[in-house]
């Protein structure tokens, strides 16, 4: 996920590498299925987390098999060459049946909280120019999860751009991804509740396949499926597909 930059028009897209070159998807076309295989226990001291031993949807930080990778990135040519200083990243809002975190693991296993749904909002993060980078994406309940996420940034003219999207998330094996397109899933409105979005193009439903991963959000495998499930490879961020 990352913003683009055309004349002072500034949009946040996902970034498609199944395809040479790559292509930027849509917010509202995109759901994110996270599956059951990506369940972990609490440990002890995580308390950003929940309580020790209850059960959350963990997408990590480092790259694992059969999981979805997602990240973050500020590297579109139109960004790195047309805007001055770091991009901010603000989440605006969530929606959804359980908590939702975002934290970096450090190299002595302390963690970085990035962005907390129990928090109050808006939170940022100031991220600099030509990242790709992953973190950790905690969810404490299976079910549908919309994120309002905002980028902005200041143009080389001086000019302050920003754009807000929502970014889709159906978390656990029973919730079925397909019901993340059509309402509320494009215009970062997490929160407001509009009723139905059209989509651009075809639904593309990105989860990890049986294989290795590599997404950018950022480098990780994903298998991608239309509304009649045509299966594919993906980057949900923007890093190379091997």
């Amino acid at each position: 996920m990352g913003p683009q930059l055309s004349g002072n028009t500034w949009t946040i897209r996902i970034k498609d590498d199944r395809t040479s070159p790559p292509v930027w998807r849509e917010t509202a076309d995109v759901v994110l299925h996270v599956k059951d295989n990506a369940k972990i226990t609490v440990p002890a001291g995580a308390d950003f987390l929940g309580k020790q031993g209850e059960v959350v949807w963990l997408l990590p930080q480092s790259q694992q098999a059969g999981i979805v990778w997602p990240g973050w990135n500020t590297q579109h040519e139109s960004v790195v060459s047309g805007v001055k200083g770091p991009v901010t990243w603000t989440l605006k809002g969530v929606t959804g049946p359980g908590r939702y975190t975002l934290f970096l693991t450090g190299s002595f296993g302390n963690a970085d909280v990035l962005f907390d749904s129990d928090k109050a909002f808006p939170q940022q993060l100031s991220v600099p120019l030509n990242t790709h980078a992953h973190g950790n994406w905690a969810f404490s309940k299976p079910g549908l999860y919309r994120l309002a996420v905002q980028m902005s940034g200041t143009t080389s003219a001086g000019k302050g751009v920003t754009d807000t999207k929502t970014l889709t998330i159906a978390v656990g094996d029973s919730t079925d991804p397909e019901s993340g397109f059509g309402s509320d899933n494009g215009d970062g409105d997490a929160d407001e509740g509009d009723g139905p979005l059209p989509r651009t193009g075809a639904g593309w439903v990105l989860t990890a396949g049986a294989g290795g991963i590599a997404l950018v959000v950022l480098g990780a495998l994903l298998v991608a499926a239309t509304r009649r499930r045509h299966a594919g490879l993906a980057d949900a961020a923007g890093g190379a597909t091997p």
